[in-house]
């Protein structure tokens, strides 16, 4: 019962039927299927040992503490509100799917809500007023020429293109996964027409991120399976074909958004010094700056301080690294002598998809300001539930700490950052 209302409650989140139904609005939805989420979950078996998931609960506490130079009161309101829309959905995810069937229902749902969202894309723009079944017009910009350039984007959430693209393009490699993986033929037609929809709804969004995002999981594939070099290869003689079909504002570096980005770095470099350890407070960037910061990393340790941009990072990159540790196991030799190989590898063989879906998440973010969005989230807690399923087949087998290395790199991405925005400035 809990795997089911865990599905409802992100296909809910996700496609917003109760902003567009008429016969939904005004009804909590989302709301109301995750305290049944949580109501039936209460009777199963909880688990908060993962070092990801304490660092999702830390990082409640450090909302509230980068408040403190402001209004306590707002910091206590803005951490129950990222607790009930982020922190529960870790918990939740992790726990709940707690078998590889369980985990690859959740992976359907995400590749068949994003080729939903495509369709939506192409038939908005298609209409002559741009305009799709949930009432949202796609969103022109007029900053790189003479001549609109047309993105197309859903709502809620996604009403931003490139949040949209953000979730196609992290959808892809969990696509190739289920069609592998995938026995019967008329599933593999089905992910098939999927991967068309989505591929199609990546390109009309019309964002440079997204593009980068749906290409950077094959770079690094070829990366770790061959070597840097022979990865490059590929990806250099593929640029005359890119350059020939990617749309137009990939190819614009004059834009609006494209002269903002530095700025924005730069006033969170300057917040960040301000107020290092607390930060400005979650939600308070555009208080001190006219724009967002367009990363989520800086957004994270402006509004969070060092403390909270840690724990950010402690979050995001165990997660990450668990899903990498654990699919390497694919197809290892000595993974094929254990009693349990087969469902070892096909564990491993998931852990690699959500692997490389969560790296396009990621790169896409890197130039967006997502450090609170609820994709994120849903992947943390697909990693963390796909650790703890490996954990128990693999229990002698031990993953890296990664404390301290990430506390480094946490100070040494602001450093980098505020490099950049100097050297610039």
């Amino acid at each position: 019962m809990p795997t089911l209302f865990i599905l409802l409650y992100i296909a809910a989140v996700l496609l917003r039927p109760h902003e567009w139904v008429n016969a939904l609005q005004g009804f909590p939805l989302t709301i109301t299927l995750e305290l049944f989420c949580i109501l039936t979950w209460a009777m199963q078996k909880k688990r908060f040992d993962a070092i990801q998931i304490k660092a999702v609960m830390l990082l409640n506490l450090f909302i509230i503490v980068s408040w403190i130079p402001f209004s306590i009161n707002e910091g206590i309101s803005s951490a129950i509100q990222f607790f009930v829309n982020q922190s529960l959905i870790v918990l939740l995810i992790s726990n709940i799917l707690d078998s590889k069937n369980k985990a690859r229902l959740m992976l359907m749902l995400l590749v068949i809500t994003s080729a939903t969202m495509a369709i939506h894309g192409i038939l908005q723009l298609a209409d002559p007023d741009k305009t799709g079944w949930t009432g949202i017009r796609a969103m022109v910009r007029h900053d790189s020429g003479d001549e609109p350039v047309w993105q197309a984007r859903y709502c809620g959430p996604f009403a931003d293109p490139n949040d949209m693209g953000m979730l196609l393009a992290s959808s892809l490699p969990i696509l190739l996964y289920l069609y592998k993986t995938s026995s019967n033929f008329m599933q593999k037609v089905l992910w098939l027409g999927c991967g068309y929809f989505i591929l199609q709804g990546v390109y009309i969004v019309n964002s440079r991120g997204t593009i980068l995002a749906a290409v950077a999981p094959i770079g690094l594939y070829l990366a770790l399976r061959y070597n840097v070099v022979k990865a490059i290869v590929p990806m250099l003689m593929a640029l005359p074909v890119a350059i020939a079909i990617l749309p137009s504002r990939v190819f614009i570096s004059n834009d609006e958004s494209s002269q903002g980005r530095i700025d924005a770095w730069y006033a969170g470099y300057q917040m960040f010094k301000s107020y290092p350890i607390t930060g400005v407070g979650m939600g308070n960037f555009i208080d001190h700056h006219h724009k967002t910061a367009h990363n989520s990393w800086v957004l994270a340790y402006a509004e969070l301080g060092l403390i909270g941009f840690y724990f950010w990072m402690l979050m995001m990159f165990t997660a990450l690294y668990a899903v990498y540790h654990y699919s390497k196991k694919h197809n290892q030799e000595e993974t094929l002598k254990l009693p349990n190989a087969e469902i070892v590898n096909q564990e491993a063989m998931m852990a690699k998809a959500i692997f490389y879906a969560f790296v396009a998440a990621m790169v896409s973010a890197f130039f967006l300001s997502r450090t609170y969005s609820i994709l994120f989230y849903i992947y943390v807690g697909l990693c963390t539930a796909s650790f703890y399923r490996m954990r128990d087949l693999l229990p002698e087998d031990k993953i890296k700490d990664l404390k301290v290395t990430l506390f480094l790199a946490s100070v040494a991405f602001i450093i980098f950052i505020a490099f950049i925005v100097l050297f610039k400035s």
